[in-house]
Protein backbone atom coordinates (compact mmCIF):
# COMPACT_ATOMS: atom_id res chain seq x y z
CA UNK A 1 0.00 0.00 0.00
CA UNK A 2 3.01 2.46 1.46
CA UNK A 3 4.59 1.55 -2.25
CA UNK A 4 1.64 2.31 -4.45
CA UNK A 5 1.00 5.46 -2.38
CA UNK A 6 4.50 6.74 -3.43
CA UNK A 7 4.55 5.73 -6.62
CA UNK A 8 1.09 8.13 -6.70
CA UNK A 9 2.61 10.88 -4.59
CA UNK A 10 5.53 11.22 -7.52
CA UNK A 11 3.24 11.01 -10.19
CA UNK A 12 1.22 13.52 -9.28
CA UNK A 13 4.16 15.76 -8.29
CA UNK A 14 6.05 15.48 -11.93
CA UNK A 15 2.83 16.62 -13.26
CA UNK A 16 2.28 19.56 -11.46
CA UNK A 17 5.80 20.29 -11.84
CA UNK A 18 5.57 19.47 -15.53
CA UNK A 19 2.82 22.00 -15.69
CA UNK A 20 4.76 24.94 -13.75
CA UNK A 21 7.68 24.29 -16.11
CA UNK A 22 5.41 24.45 -19.04
CA UNK A 23 3.36 27.65 -17.87
CA UNK A 24 6.88 29.17 -17.66
CA UNK A 25 7.86 28.43 -21.10
CA UNK A 26 4.90 29.54 -22.20
CA UNK A 27 5.54 33.44 -20.47
CA UNK A 28 8.51 33.88 -21.80
CA UNK A 29 8.36 32.19 -25.51
CA UNK A 30 7.84 36.27 -26.99
CA UNK A 31 8.45 35.72 -30.44
CA UNK A 32 8.80 39.25 -32.81
CA UNK A 33 8.49 38.96 -36.74
CA UNK A 34 8.37 42.15 -38.01
CA UNK A 35 7.98 44.27 -34.71
CA UNK A 36 10.53 45.35 -31.57
CA UNK A 37 9.88 44.47 -27.94
CA UNK A 38 9.46 48.11 -26.11
CA UNK A 39 8.26 47.09 -22.77
CA UNK A 40 7.36 43.69 -21.24
CA UNK A 41 5.86 43.25 -18.14
CA UNK A 42 4.99 39.53 -16.54
CA UNK A 43 2.43 39.55 -14.07
CA UNK A 44 2.91 37.19 -10.87
CA UNK A 45 -0.47 35.53 -11.80
CA UNK A 46 -2.90 35.64 -14.45
CA UNK A 47 -4.78 38.80 -15.74
CA UNK A 48 -8.39 39.61 -14.92
CA UNK A 49 -8.79 42.68 -16.54
CA UNK A 50 -7.68 44.38 -19.57
CA UNK A 51 -4.43 46.69 -18.85
CA UNK A 52 -4.32 50.82 -18.92
CA UNK A 53 -1.69 53.23 -20.10
CA UNK A 54 -1.67 56.59 -19.33
CA UNK A 55 1.10 59.50 -18.65
CA UNK A 56 3.73 56.63 -19.85
CA UNK A 57 2.30 54.08 -17.19
CA UNK A 58 1.25 50.98 -16.74
CA UNK A 59 -1.91 49.94 -14.70
CA UNK A 60 -2.86 46.48 -14.57
CA UNK A 61 -4.62 44.51 -12.51
CA UNK A 62 -3.99 40.39 -11.90
CA UNK A 63 -6.47 37.58 -10.13
CA UNK A 64 -4.73 37.92 -6.38
CA UNK A 65 -6.66 41.23 -6.37
CA UNK A 66 -3.20 43.43 -6.58
CA UNK A 67 -2.83 46.73 -8.61
CA UNK A 68 0.17 47.45 -10.65
CA UNK A 69 1.72 50.60 -11.68
CA UNK A 70 5.03 50.23 -14.23
CA UNK A 71 7.11 53.00 -16.00
CA UNK A 72 7.76 52.53 -19.55
CA UNK A 73 10.87 50.40 -18.91
CA UNK A 74 8.72 47.82 -16.76
CA UNK A 75 10.08 48.81 -14.06
CA UNK A 76 7.46 48.79 -10.38
CA UNK A 77 6.30 52.06 -9.16
CA UNK A 78 4.17 50.71 -6.53
CA UNK A 79 1.32 48.09 -6.08
CA UNK A 80 -1.70 47.80 -3.94
CA UNK A 81 -3.26 44.50 -2.80
CA UNK A 82 -7.27 45.16 -2.29
CA UNK A 83 -7.43 41.64 -1.20
CA UNK A 84 -10.65 41.63 -3.85
CA UNK A 85 -11.26 40.25 -7.25
CA UNK A 86 -10.87 43.21 -9.54
CA UNK A 87 -13.65 43.24 -12.43
CA UNK A 88 -12.95 46.04 -14.49
CA UNK A 89 -9.90 47.69 -16.46
CA UNK A 90 -8.33 50.45 -14.77
CA UNK A 91 -9.98 53.36 -15.51
CA UNK A 92 -8.32 57.40 -14.75
CA UNK A 93 -9.75 60.69 -15.21
CA UNK A 94 -8.62 63.55 -13.35
CA UNK A 95 -5.98 61.87 -11.75
CA UNK A 96 -7.99 59.50 -9.91
CA UNK A 97 -7.71 56.01 -10.68
CA UNK A 98 -11.03 53.79 -10.21
CA UNK A 99 -11.87 50.51 -10.02
CA UNK A 100 -14.50 48.04 -9.67
CA UNK A 101 -14.74 44.65 -7.64
CA UNK A 102 -16.88 41.00 -7.51
CA UNK A 103 -17.99 42.38 -4.29
CA UNK A 104 -19.76 46.04 -5.55
CA UNK A 105 -16.79 47.93 -4.48
CA UNK A 106 -15.82 51.14 -6.25
CA UNK A 107 -12.24 52.34 -5.09
CA UNK A 108 -10.70 56.04 -6.01
CA UNK A 109 -6.90 55.26 -6.06
CA UNK A 110 -4.32 57.67 -6.27
CA UNK A 111 -2.58 56.94 -9.71
CA UNK A 112 1.16 58.63 -8.69
CA UNK A 113 1.33 56.22 -5.22
CA UNK A 114 -1.34 53.22 -5.21
CA UNK A 115 -2.89 55.14 -2.07
CA UNK A 116 -6.66 54.41 -2.11
CA UNK A 117 -8.18 57.28 -0.29
CA UNK A 118 -11.77 56.49 -0.93
CA UNK A 119 -14.28 53.93 -1.59
CA UNK A 120 -18.40 53.09 -1.59
CA UNK A 121 -20.24 49.51 -1.64
CA UNK A 122 -22.87 48.44 -3.68
CA UNK A 123 -23.04 44.72 -2.25
CA UNK A 124 -23.64 43.94 -6.22
CA UNK A 125 -21.12 42.69 -8.75
CA UNK A 126 -19.39 45.42 -10.74
CA UNK A 127 -20.30 43.61 -14.08
CA UNK A 128 -19.27 46.13 -16.79
CA UNK A 129 -16.28 48.58 -17.32
CA UNK A 130 -16.30 52.25 -15.92
CA UNK A 131 -16.19 54.79 -18.20
CA UNK A 132 -15.87 58.70 -17.40
CA UNK A 133 -18.04 61.73 -19.19
CA UNK A 134 -18.66 65.04 -18.63
CA UNK A 135 -22.04 65.55 -16.62
CA UNK A 136 -24.00 67.96 -18.25
CA UNK A 137 -27.41 67.28 -16.52
CA UNK A 138 -28.64 69.44 -13.76
CA UNK A 139 -29.28 67.15 -10.58
CA UNK A 140 -28.02 68.59 -7.75
CA UNK A 141 -25.52 66.66 -4.87
CA UNK A 142 -26.15 65.93 -1.29
CA UNK A 143 -22.97 67.56 -0.42
CA UNK A 144 -21.01 70.16 -2.05
CA UNK A 145 -17.80 69.76 -4.23
CA UNK A 146 -14.81 71.47 -3.54
CA UNK A 147 -13.94 71.60 -7.10
CA UNK A 148 -15.83 72.63 -10.37
CA UNK A 149 -15.06 69.36 -12.21
CA UNK A 150 -18.07 68.00 -13.47
CA UNK A 151 -16.50 64.02 -14.47
CA UNK A 152 -19.06 61.22 -13.85
CA UNK A 153 -18.36 57.63 -13.92
CA UNK A 154 -20.70 55.10 -15.15
CA UNK A 155 -20.79 51.19 -14.74
CA UNK A 156 -23.07 48.48 -14.46
CA UNK A 157 -24.12 46.16 -12.01
CA UNK A 158 -25.35 41.75 -12.37
CA UNK A 159 -28.83 43.29 -11.05
CA UNK A 160 -29.40 44.90 -14.52
CA UNK A 161 -28.75 48.37 -12.95
CA UNK A 162 -26.55 51.46 -14.74
CA UNK A 163 -25.07 54.14 -12.13
CA UNK A 164 -23.98 57.40 -12.51
CA UNK A 165 -22.00 59.05 -10.31
CA UNK A 166 -20.09 62.19 -9.79
CA UNK A 167 -15.90 60.82 -9.58
CA UNK A 168 -14.69 63.80 -6.73
CA UNK A 169 -17.46 62.50 -3.97
CA UNK A 170 -18.60 59.28 -5.15
CA UNK A 171 -22.40 60.68 -4.75
CA UNK A 172 -25.10 59.68 -7.08
CA UNK A 173 -26.52 60.85 -9.74
CA UNK A 174 -28.87 58.49 -10.96
CA UNK A 175 -29.41 54.99 -11.42
CA UNK A 176 -31.52 53.32 -14.58
CA UNK A 177 -33.53 50.01 -13.73
CA UNK A 178 -34.86 49.41 -16.89
CA UNK A 179 -32.49 46.39 -18.03
CA UNK A 180 -34.26 42.87 -16.70
CA UNK A 181 -30.71 41.05 -16.98
CA UNK A 182 -26.95 41.86 -15.86
CA UNK A 183 -25.27 44.62 -17.48
CA UNK A 184 -22.32 43.36 -19.53
CA UNK A 185 -19.31 44.72 -21.94
CA UNK A 186 -18.42 47.99 -21.86
CA UNK A 187 -21.05 50.75 -21.48
CA UNK A 188 -20.04 53.61 -24.24
CA UNK A 189 -20.93 58.00 -24.12
CA UNK A 190 -21.94 59.31 -27.12
CA UNK A 191 -23.96 62.30 -27.71
CA UNK A 192 -24.74 62.69 -23.91
CA UNK A 193 -26.49 59.51 -24.80
CA UNK A 194 -24.96 56.04 -22.86
CA UNK A 195 -25.56 52.97 -24.81
CA UNK A 196 -25.36 48.97 -23.26
CA UNK A 197 -25.91 46.14 -23.52
CA UNK A 198 -27.88 43.28 -20.92
CA UNK A 199 -28.46 39.78 -20.64
CA UNK A 200 -32.31 40.19 -21.69
CA UNK A 201 -30.93 40.52 -25.01
CA UNK A 202 -32.20 44.14 -25.82
CA UNK A 203 -29.87 47.16 -27.09
CA UNK A 204 -30.25 50.53 -24.78
CA UNK A 205 -30.07 54.12 -25.35
CA UNK A 206 -30.07 56.27 -21.83
CA UNK A 207 -29.83 60.17 -21.64
CA UNK A 208 -27.01 60.81 -19.70
CA UNK A 209 -28.35 63.93 -17.91
CA UNK A 210 -31.22 61.80 -15.97
CA UNK A 211 -30.63 58.26 -16.83
CA UNK A 212 -34.36 57.76 -18.25
CA UNK A 213 -34.72 55.15 -21.24
CA UNK A 214 -34.83 56.69 -24.79
CA UNK A 215 -34.84 53.50 -26.38
CA UNK A 216 -34.30 49.77 -26.54
CA UNK A 217 -34.31 47.75 -29.35
CA UNK A 218 -33.78 44.11 -30.45
CA UNK A 219 -34.91 42.25 -33.57
CA UNK A 220 -36.86 39.52 -32.06
CA UNK A 221 -37.71 37.62 -28.96
CA UNK A 222 -34.99 34.93 -30.03
CA UNK A 223 -31.83 37.25 -30.68
CA UNK A 224 -29.67 39.01 -28.40
CA UNK A 225 -26.75 41.86 -28.36
CA UNK A 226 -25.78 40.14 -24.78
CA UNK A 227 -21.76 39.89 -24.97
CA UNK A 228 -21.82 42.43 -28.09
CA UNK A 229 -19.35 45.07 -28.18
CA UNK A 230 -20.64 48.78 -29.03
CA UNK A 231 -19.29 50.78 -31.98
CA UNK A 232 -20.71 53.99 -32.95
CA UNK A 233 -19.71 57.04 -34.96
CA UNK A 234 -22.41 59.81 -33.54
CA UNK A 235 -25.17 58.81 -36.29
CA UNK A 236 -25.48 54.71 -35.95
CA UNK A 237 -24.71 52.11 -33.43
CA UNK A 238 -23.35 48.68 -34.53
CA UNK A 239 -23.24 45.72 -32.82
CA UNK A 240 -22.99 41.74 -33.43
CA UNK A 241 -26.32 39.46 -32.21
CA UNK A 242 -26.05 35.80 -30.53
CA UNK A 243 -27.21 34.47 -34.24
CA UNK A 244 -23.62 36.50 -35.85
CA UNK A 245 -25.28 38.89 -37.38
CA UNK A 246 -24.29 42.60 -37.50
CA UNK A 247 -26.98 45.36 -36.81
CA UNK A 248 -26.68 48.73 -37.98
CA UNK A 249 -29.16 51.09 -35.86
CA UNK A 250 -30.47 54.70 -36.03
CA UNK A 251 -28.96 56.35 -33.12
CA UNK A 252 -31.53 58.87 -32.79
CA UNK A 253 -34.85 57.06 -33.21
CA UNK A 254 -33.64 53.08 -32.26
CA UNK A 255 -34.52 51.82 -35.58
CA UNK A 256 -32.68 49.37 -38.00
CA UNK A 257 -30.54 50.92 -40.96
CA UNK A 258 -28.80 47.77 -42.07
CA UNK A 259 -28.10 44.34 -41.19
CA UNK A 260 -25.87 41.91 -42.61
CA UNK A 261 -26.27 38.53 -45.13
CA UNK A 262 -24.40 35.38 -44.84
CA UNK A 263 -21.79 36.74 -42.71
CA UNK A 264 -20.90 34.32 -39.20
CA UNK A 265 -19.59 37.55 -37.39
CA UNK A 266 -18.02 37.49 -34.17
CA UNK A 267 -18.28 39.95 -31.31
CA UNK A 268 -15.74 42.04 -31.99
CA UNK A 269 -16.22 44.81 -34.22
CA UNK A 270 -14.27 48.32 -35.04
CA UNK A 271 -14.71 51.44 -37.31
CA UNK A 272 -12.09 52.75 -40.09
CA UNK A 273 -10.29 56.20 -38.62
CA UNK A 274 -13.26 57.85 -41.17
CA UNK A 275 -16.09 55.72 -39.75
CA UNK A 276 -16.64 54.59 -44.04
CA UNK A 277 -15.36 51.09 -42.96
CA UNK A 278 -16.47 48.50 -40.93
CA UNK A 279 -13.90 45.32 -39.96
CA UNK A 280 -15.59 41.66 -39.08
CA UNK A 281 -13.85 39.35 -37.84
CA UNK A 282 -15.82 36.05 -38.56
CA UNK A 283 -16.38 32.22 -37.07
CA UNK A 284 -15.75 30.52 -40.38
CA UNK A 285 -11.57 32.48 -40.48
CA UNK A 286 -12.81 35.41 -42.68
CA UNK A 287 -11.70 38.94 -41.75
CA UNK A 288 -14.25 41.07 -43.85
CA UNK A 289 -14.24 44.53 -44.83
CA UNK A 290 -17.47 46.25 -44.98
CA UNK A 291 -19.35 49.32 -46.33
CA UNK A 292 -20.16 51.01 -42.57
CA UNK A 293 -22.97 53.16 -44.24
CA UNK A 294 -24.33 50.57 -46.77
CA UNK A 295 -23.67 47.35 -44.99
CA UNK A 296 -21.98 45.81 -48.38
CA UNK A 297 -18.81 43.50 -48.31
CA UNK A 298 -15.89 45.11 -49.48
CA UNK A 299 -13.69 42.39 -49.32
CA UNK A 300 -12.93 39.34 -47.68
CA UNK A 301 -9.71 37.18 -46.78
CA UNK A 302 -9.93 34.17 -45.95
CA UNK A 303 -7.44 32.70 -42.69
CA UNK A 304 -5.83 29.50 -42.39
CA UNK A 305 -6.73 29.68 -38.77
CA UNK A 306 -9.80 30.65 -36.55
CA UNK A 307 -10.51 33.87 -34.94
CA UNK A 308 -10.61 34.08 -30.88
CA UNK A 309 -14.08 34.49 -30.28
CA UNK A 310 -12.85 37.22 -28.19
CA UNK A 311 -10.26 39.88 -28.41
CA UNK A 312 -9.76 39.76 -32.31
CA UNK A 313 -10.39 43.30 -32.97
CA UNK A 314 -8.88 44.68 -36.36
CA UNK A 315 -7.12 47.42 -36.19
CA UNK A 316 -6.53 50.06 -39.37
CA UNK A 317 -2.76 51.13 -39.75
CA UNK A 318 -2.39 53.20 -42.50
CA UNK A 319 -3.01 50.85 -45.93
CA UNK A 320 -2.28 47.46 -43.17
CA UNK A 321 -5.17 46.06 -41.45
CA UNK A 322 -3.68 44.55 -37.71
CA UNK A 323 -5.44 41.90 -35.90
CA UNK A 324 -4.90 39.35 -33.03
CA UNK A 325 -5.17 35.68 -33.53
CA UNK A 326 -4.04 32.18 -31.75
CA UNK A 327 -1.69 34.30 -28.66
CA UNK A 328 -0.14 37.03 -31.42
CA UNK A 329 -0.71 39.77 -33.68
CA UNK A 330 -0.45 39.62 -37.35
CA UNK A 331 -1.14 41.92 -40.35
CA UNK A 332 -2.61 42.12 -43.57
CA UNK A 333 -0.46 44.04 -45.99
CA UNK A 334 -1.35 46.54 -48.95
CA UNK A 335 -2.27 43.46 -51.13
CA UNK A 336 -4.23 41.71 -48.25
CA UNK A 337 -1.33 39.35 -47.65
CA UNK A 338 -0.91 37.81 -44.26
CA UNK A 339 1.95 38.50 -42.15
CA UNK A 340 3.07 37.93 -38.49
CA UNK A 341 4.01 40.52 -35.89
CA UNK A 342 4.78 39.32 -32.43
CA UNK A 343 3.87 36.01 -30.73
CA UNK A 344 3.56 36.35 -26.97
CA UNK A 345 3.20 32.33 -26.47
CA UNK A 346 -0.31 30.33 -26.48
CA UNK A 347 -2.33 32.48 -24.38
CA UNK A 348 -5.58 34.40 -25.99
CA UNK A 349 -5.34 37.70 -26.69
CA UNK A 350 -6.91 39.54 -24.52
CA UNK A 351 -6.35 43.44 -25.20
CA UNK A 352 -4.96 45.07 -28.46
CA UNK A 353 -4.59 48.82 -29.16
CA UNK A 354 -2.51 51.27 -31.13
CA UNK A 355 -1.15 53.98 -28.47
CA UNK A 356 0.94 55.37 -31.40
CA UNK A 357 1.99 56.02 -34.66
CA UNK A 358 3.76 52.79 -34.76
CA UNK A 359 3.37 51.40 -31.10
CA UNK A 360 1.10 49.27 -30.22
CA UNK A 361 -0.03 47.75 -26.85
CA UNK A 362 -1.20 43.88 -25.92
CA UNK A 363 -2.01 41.56 -23.08
CA UNK A 364 -2.48 38.18 -23.02
CA UNK A 365 -4.63 35.88 -20.31
CA UNK A 366 -1.52 34.89 -18.53
CA UNK A 367 -0.58 37.89 -17.25
CA UNK A 368 1.59 39.38 -20.43
CA UNK A 369 1.39 42.93 -20.82
CA UNK A 370 3.54 43.69 -24.48
CA UNK A 371 4.35 47.44 -25.95
CA UNK A 372 5.99 47.03 -29.30
CA UNK A 373 7.02 48.80 -31.69
CA UNK A 374 6.35 47.58 -35.45
CA UNK A 375 9.18 48.12 -37.59
CA UNK A 376 10.03 49.91 -41.34
CA UNK A 377 9.79 47.25 -43.55
CA UNK A 378 7.72 43.92 -43.29
CA UNK A 379 9.07 40.57 -44.05
CA UNK A 380 6.78 37.60 -44.51
CA UNK A 381 9.76 35.34 -45.08
CA UNK A 382 10.59 35.28 -41.00
CA UNK A 383 7.25 33.55 -41.10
Amino acid sequence: MKKYLMMLIMLMSAKIFSQTDSSAVAKDSIRAFNADVVTKIQLSSPIVSTPLIWNNKIFAVDKSGTVSCYDSAATPVWKTNLSVTITTKPMIADDVLVLGSVNGDIFAIDPKTGNQFQSIGLDRKISTEIIPFSYQGNIALAMPKSSESKTAILFGTEDGKIHCYDLETLQEYWTNSDAKGAVGGSPVYVNNKILFTSSDGFLYCLDANNGLLIWRWKESAESSFAGSNILTDGKTVYAVSNENVVFDVDLLLGKLVWKSKNVNALPPLNLSQDFKTLFVVTKDKKLMIVSAVQGKLVKDVKMDVPFDSTGSIAIENGKKILFSRSGGIFQLNEKLKEEPIIRLGAAQINYFIKIDDDKFLCSNLQGMVVIFRLRLSASASQR
